[in-house]
């Protein structure tokens, strides 16, 4: 008993977590976001009968409720923590016994619209019979009896370990209050792995069974059969999500071993990326999927704005208009995509085109100026920080040339073969995402060698540089990725062996498809928004402590993540440069075409080389020595030692 009342102090007395009110916030901003988001959907099941009376919409109800009641009740203990609140312990137990249940209750759920594709598809002239609104709430109730024997098991062994004292004191909340002992912890990770390797059995039976179906089935059937096999793989992927969160236990018990302040950004990390945002990000894709829900969510979304659909049938899919893009049976209606390759359009290059040339030579020939420099010296070329800044130049001028190509390819209506044009949109949708996160190490970069001086050269080796770059190009190939699973979900085979002028919009042909990606995008600035003003802030409370001697540098560190949240800014305006080019161009044809090319040249042009040369000229040490090459060697030549890079 003597490791429970020691558990017990040690939380009553709030020294477990330090107070972060720069996270807090942070993390209000996000839940009032995603419940805003959530609530909009639910309204929307309840505003239409044919929604309340269908067994796929309930669950989805379902789903959705248990996500915002989860993250109100955690959104209220990470309050409660910053403020080193207490609470009687029944009363903790009873909000933790609710939080677990919630928890298991959303990936069960998804479980069971897996199994209600299944019936839909495998089973068609039973799915009326066995898919009712009376059988849909009989699902619920076994969904959360299958949560309580998580719940159950819990409390038995609470009660068991823990003495009566303990039930009539207080303890500020948390769910590691009831595991003191570690078999209690090994017990739990059993039962979550259980339920994991239950629920997949499930999802993955569900998938092969409509998988043989969709491959037997013709026409009108395939279609519906293929939308239910990529609703069982959404599915999947939200579950995927749940193993992460159940995985996200370990990699914080082992960091805190190691580095205590590390484990609470780990901790933030997790708890936005694998808790909060699937909460709303997965459930708002599966709603803009259906056709019929997206509709009447988009006119709630717009305070009624916008037309209602008064017509939602559910039972009768109507065809698409946007697959006429990809009828390849007949192209003569579809001017970017033939069946046959064309020539170039014969014309003069006019004066935006001309500019847009000059403009990429010498934004080129600037990076690749600052590139060499980087290469030539030793010091650089060892150091994470310029190594970075050098990824950074290689990113954006590979964009460049590729954009241009672009360009010119759509202003000269040069058609290619699709392979190539899907190839080379997914290196610059790749490229695009690469630069901003690369941003985002450099400021973790600046973070560790202000706030973390004496630990700067064990983190910055050659091993942790290679293991950053090889992060950083993962991370940005998550987005092309999607686009291209988009893309092959949606366009026939014959496609592929088709000529187009090659645009990322052709790849996405459908409007909820557009919008998904704009969420990923906008996923990615928030995360990238949140670590830059992390590490801001951190900085800034140094600076704050810092003596005479060393305010100077940890100044010059605090404007250098400034201009990293600027160059990210930029990325967020190109990210919303289509929402505002596609309605311009329902107003004018030639005012769409300026606004483009100003967007074009302002947003991802200028940005490409304005800022990294900022960058570059804000270095003593790198500016000494690009000065030096620019000059082609007429200037002294400078001499750069490792000791002289100090850190900014």
């Amino acid at each position: 008993m003597q490791n429970a009342s020691q558990g017990n102090l040690s939380l009553s007395s709030g020294e477990g977590i330090r107070p972060l009110n720069e996270k807090a916030i942070i993390v209000q901003v996000l839940i009032a976001l995603f419940l805003y988001v959530n609530f909009l959907m639910i309204f929307t099941f309840f505003q239409k009968e044919v929604f309340r009376t269908n067994t796929r919409y309930i669950l989805f109800a379902h789903t959705l409720i248990c996500d915002c009641a989860f993250l109100i009740i955690t959104d209220m203990l990470l309050l409660l923590i910053v403020r080193r609140i207490i609470m009687p312990t029944g009363l903790c137990i009873v909000i933790c016994v609710v939080l677990v249940d919630l928890n298991i209750a959303t990936p069960l759920t998804l479980t069971a619209m897996s199994v209600e594709r299944y019936v839909s598809i495998c089973m068609p002239l039973r799915h009326a019979e066995l898919s009712t609104p009376q059988r849909a709430v009989h699902a619920i109730l076994v969904i959360h009896a299958l949560c309580s024997v998580h719940v159950l098991a819990m409390l038995l062994s609470l009660f068991a370990v823990m003495p009566l004292s303990f039930y009539s004191s207080s303890v500020m909340c948390s769910l590691v209050m009831l595991h003191t002992y570690r078999w209690q912890v090994y017990l739990n990770d059993i039962i979550l792995q259980l339920y994991f390797v239950f629920m997949s059995l499930v999802i993955c039976f569900s998938y092969v069974k409509i998988m043989g179906v969709a491959r037997a089935a013709s026409g009108e059937d395939r279609k519906s059969s293929n939308k239910g096999l990529k609703t069982v793989l959404l599915h999947a992927l939200q579950l995927i999500l749940s193993l992460i969160q159940l995985w996200c236990p370990f990699v914080e018990a082992a960091v805190l071993r190691s580095d205590p302040s590390l484990f609470e950004t780990i901790r933030f990390f997790d708890y936005i990326m694998f808790i909060l945002a699937p909460r709303c990000l997965i459930p708002l894709v599966y709603g803009l999927r259906d056709e019929h829900f997206n509709v009447v969510l988009q006119h709630y979304a717009l305070f009624g704005f916008k037309k209602k659909n008064i017509r939602v049938h559910v039972h009768k899919q109507k065809a698409r208009s946007t697959k006429k893009r990809y009828m390849v049976k007949n192209f003569s209606h579809i001017p970017n995509i033939t069946d046959k390759p064309t020539g170039p359009l014969l014309r003069p290059l006019n004066e935006k085109i001309l500019l847009v040339q000059v403009l990429v030579g010498i934004f080129l020939y600037v990076n690749f100026l600052m590139i060499f420099t980087f290469l030539k010296k030793e010091a650089f070329r060892t150091d994470t920080r310029y190594i970075l800044f050098a990824q950074t130049l290689f990113m954006d001028s590979s964009l460049m040339v590729l954009t241009d190509l672009a360009v010119i390819q759509s202003y000269f209506q040069y058609t290619i073969p699709c392979v190539p044009c899907v190839v080379l949109c997914m290196l610059m949708i790749w490229l695009q995402f690469g630069t901003p996160v690369t941003l985002v190490a450099m400021c973790l970069e600046r973070y560790v060698a202000i706030c973390m001086p004496l630990r700067h050269a064990n983190i910055s080796t050659h091993r942790n540089q290679l293991v950053g770059l090889i992060v950083i190009w993962w991370l940005s190939a998550l987005p092309p990725l999607l686009v291209l699973y988009l893309f092959l979900s949606s366009a026939p085979l014959l496609v592929l062996s088709s000529y187009m002028v090659c645009e990322v919009e052709l790849l996405l042909v459908e409007s909820w498809q557009e919008t998904l990606r704009s969420a990923v995008a906008e996923l990615y600035f928030v995360w990238m928004s949140v670590v830059i003003i992390f590490t801001y802030v951190r900085i800034v409370k140094v600076a704050s402590k810092a003596a005479k001697g060393n305010s100077g540098s940890i100044a010059k560190g605090r404007k250098t993540v400034t201009l990293h949240a600027v160059q990210l800014l930029l990325c967020l305006i190109q990210f919303c440069c289509p929402f505002v080019e596609t309605a311009i161009l329902k107003i004018d044809l030639q005012l769409f075409i300026n606004v483009r090319y100003f967007n074009f040249i302002t947003f991802i042009l200028a940005p490409r080389c304005l800022s990294p040369l900022i960058y570059g000229l804000r270095d003593e040490s790198f500016f000494l020595v690009l000065r030096y090459y620019a000059a082609f060697g007429l200037k002294k030549k400078p001499t750069v030692k490792s000791a002289k890079f100090r850190r900014q």
